[in-house]
């Protein structure tokens, strides 16, 4: 059995048809009414498109009244750690941990999954101090580590992203806080050389 391939054409032809002849040959009070039911959908339309627009906001952008790289920063909170991680050695590899975005990022990196098993806390768990994930990562070829701790904190609420072992937590905590070196920090993100 075959499908007519344009049944949207032909239902909008037959509803103008139906809207057309329906109105011109119905009374007064029919036509005001119908012409009301489309004002109202017609207002109801532009309302829902100022409001999705309202939470986008593209129209500074492309009246030329805001930058780009403006607006990418107020939207994403990790695009200013992205543009320092682009700055970065062409040979360096980044860990992006916390969130699964991996757009904007003009260098390599390696997102950590949302949905499959986190390879980061699996190092974190076999390593046997911080020293040593400091060392997994770098025979992996990892050379910087960006953390979006807001993303880290929401994402592990919901999707337990970082089961971590209680020594797999302190060689993270160590690794953060005493093995890698600070080079960028912003109230969402940071990106660490290791």
């Amino acid at each position: 059995m075959t499908r007519n391939p344009r049944p949207v054409a032909s239902c909008a032809l037959l509803s103008a048809a139906a809207w057309t002849h329906g109105i011109a040959e119905r009374s007064r009070v029919v036509e005001s009414c119908g012409r009301g039911v489309l004002g109202i959908l017609l207002l109801a339309g532009a309302v829902f498109f100022f409001q999705v627009e309202g939470v986008i906001q593209p129209f500074p952008v492309a009246l030329g009244l805001e930058s780009r790289d403006h607006y990418l920063a107020r939207q994403l909170n990790y695009f200013r750690a992205a543009q320092v991680v682009n700055q970065l050695p062409m040979g360096s590899l980044t860990v992006v941990v916390g969130d699964q975005r991996g757009y904007y990022y003009n260098s390599r990196v390696l997102v950590t999954p949302v949905f499959n098993k986190n390879p980061l806390a699996d190092w974190s768990n076999e390593a046997a101090s911080p020293d040593d994930l400091a060392s997994r990562l770098a025979s992996r070829g990892v050379t910087h580590l960006l953390i979006n701790r807001s993303e880290m904190t929401r994402l592990d609420r919901v999707y337990h992203l970082f089961p971590f072992t209680p020594q797999g937590r302190l060689n993270w905590d160590g690794l953060v806080s005493r093995r890698a070196r600070p080079i960028y920090h912003d109230r969402d993100c940071d990106v660490l050389a290791l």
